[in-house]
C-alpha cells in the first residue's frame, strides 16, 4: 500500500492482523499516532507520512522484527532504549531527524 496518497490514521485493529508479516505504508499522507503492531510482523515501513507523537516502546516486543522505517515523519521524543536494544543501537533524539534509523 505504499505510495497510494493514503489519508487518515492507522486504524487500531491493524493489531488483529495477526498472519502480518510486512507493512509497508510509507510515502502516503497518514496521520495520528503509531498503533500497536501485530506480533509476528518482521518489516514495518511507515516512513514519509505524517505521523506524530512518540514512537511506542511495544515496537521492541515484536520478536521477529528485523526492519523498522520511520524516518520523514513528525515523530518526537527518544526512540526508546528497548527499541534500540532491540536493533543493538544507541538511542538518539528523533525530533527533526530526517532518518531515524533502519537496517538495511
Amino acid at each position: 500500500l505504499f505510495n497510494n496518497k493514503l489519508s487518515g490514521i492507522i486504524p487500531d485493529e491493524i493489531i488483529d492482523m495477526t498472519n502480518l508479516i510486512t507493512l509497508d505504508l510509507s510515502n502516503n499522507s497518514l496521520s495520528g499516532k503509531l498503533p500497536v503492531f501485530p506480533r509476528k510482523l518482521q518489516n514495518i515501513r511507515v516512513n514519509k507520512n505524517n505521523l506524530e507523537g512518540s514512537i511506542p516502546t511495544s515496537i521492541a516486543s515484536l520478536d521477529t522484527l528485523f526492519k523498522l522505517r520511520l524516518e520523514d515523519n513528525n515523530l518526537t521524543g527518544d526512540v526508546p532504549k528497548a527499541i534500540c536494544d532491540h536493533f543493538k543501537k544507541d538511542p538518539g533524539s528523533i525530533y527533526g531527524y530526517q532518518t531515524i534509523f533502519s537496517t538495511d
